[in-house]
């Protein structure tokens, strides 16, 4: 490891991308249209994954790990939250139009969220926002986004 980029140790060690591959069950291909993929699973409920966590709780008073603070990528799972892949297989845009890659939308029921959902791209570790019924995002061509989504309790 003392060789790698510090794009692929980082995607080897990112806390979050490890609990997706350990830690989630029901793994399953929700979509395919066009070499536009969805995936999802579901996240183990309050599994820390061997961190620390952190006293003073993430978001909604839950316990969470230290980190950046609410909405912080590092929050235990809770119950219902969805992890999700999105996968563009495609390798160019067409000549009518062009660009960098694709939009891939995904309605929330087909992953088994039935309200809004706060969402969380693990990749980057930043929060994306509350999503009413869908969420959309552009992926690049040959490329990949993982993120989880936590469904908004009233």
């Amino acid at each position: 490891m003392t060789q790698l980029d510090l794009f692929t140790r980082e995607m080897l060690t990112n806390p979050e991308m490890l609990k997706v591959n350990q830690e989630s069950t029901n793994n399953r291909q929700v979509s395919r249209d066009c070499d536009l993929i969805v995936w999802a699973a579901d996240a183990v409920p309050g599994s820390i994954g061997g961190s620390s966590v952190s006293p003073d709780g993430g978001p909604d008073g839950a316990p969470g790990y230290s980190g950046d603070g609410p909405g912080c990528c590092d929050s235990v799972p809770g119950p219902g939250d969805k992890y999700m892949a999105l996968f563009n297989a495609q390798s160019q845009g067409d000549a009518e139009a062009p660009s960098c890659g694709r939009i891939i939308g995904v309605d929330l029921r087909a992953i088994g969220i039935q309200g809004p959902a706060r969402v969380t791209d693990l990749w980057n570790h930043k929060d994306l926002g509350v999503f009413e019924k869908e969420f959309s995002q552009e992926i690049p061509f040959h490329g990949a986004g993982l993120y989880r989504l936590s469904p908004v309790r009233p």
